[in-house]
């Protein structure tokens, strides 16, 4: 048989990109060339994230992970993005290249978002632009539906089809 290792393992002070994480604990075994991390909470400059996921060691290290949060702060990584957001994320590919989709829900937009409070729907992220689908927003009583849309993170320019009746344009 093959041999197994498991054991626990914390972070403190780690810093991902331009993203800091205060502290970080995981559970994991190895099998062979692959780790399985689980019971993940990383405590971030956004909030507390929550996850599991696979790193396939070898030539070149790949990665699935599954993440979610709930009252994440999005203007800890953006400024004046929103107030509040909650996610389910997926990650896989390479830390270089990774391709990032999900789900999501933000409230309390920021001013970019022209009177626009709350929007949610699927994500697909590559490199910075963000794909929306499947998504709404909500202005007042007004309700707009996204079918497809594209939001540049730099520009913070946004791009789609959108369909609504009786939007208050105030």
């Amino acid at each position: 048989t093959d041999p197994v290792i498991t054991g626990q393992a914390s972070g403190y002070n780690l810093r991902y990109q331009d993203q800091m994480v205060s502290k970080a604990t995981a559970n994991f075994p190895i099998v062979k060339s692959l780790l399985h991390f689980h019971d993940v909470v990383a405590h971030t400059s956004a909030g507390q994230v929550n996850g599991q996921g696979w790193v396939f060691l070898g030539d070149e290290i790949r990665v699935l992970v599954s993440a979610e949060g709930q009252g994440a702060n999005p203007g800890a990584l953006m400024p004046d993005l929103a107030d509040s957001a909650d996610f389910r994320v997926r990650l896989m590919g390479t830390l270089d290249k990774p391709l990032i989709y999900g789900q999501g829900r933000a409230t309390g937009l920021g001013s970019w978002a022209q009177g626009v409070g709350t929007a949610e729907g699927k994500f697909i992220l590559a490199g910075k632009d963000v794909m929306l689908l499947d998504g709404s927003a909500v202005k007042g009583s007004s309700q707009v539906h996204l079918p497809l849309g594209n939001f540049n993170l730099d520009s913070r320019q946004f791009d789609g089809v959108v369909a609504t009746q009786g939007f208050d344009l105030r």
